[in-house]
């Protein structure tokens, strides 16, 4: 959970497309580690009135060796407390 008010799409990233974690106008919230595929986890966090992003920054690795990050393919939705 990223709170900031840029774009969904706009967030500062690393070189292999995932999320710069706090890099500039972003504030990293909190984070749920990896989820195995056909479980869930849950995260309660109390936000101020603000606009945030929750995205996936997950990168899976192909067996060619190349990355493939979840962000960067659109994993990312906003949206604002009032």
């Amino acid at each position: 959970m990223i709170k900031t008010d840029l774009a969904p799409d706009a967030l500062p990233k690393e070189s292999n497309g995932l999320y710069q974690e706090n890099g500039p106008g972003t504030s990293l919230l909190d984070e749920i580690d990896e989820v195995d595929p056909g479980q869930s986890k849950d995260l309660t966090i109390s936000l101020d009135n603000a606009k945030y992003v929750l995205i996936c920054n997950m990168v899976h690795v192909e067996a060619n060796g190349s990355q493939d990050a979840h962000y960067a393919r659109g994993m990312r939705t906003a949206f604002r407390v009032d």
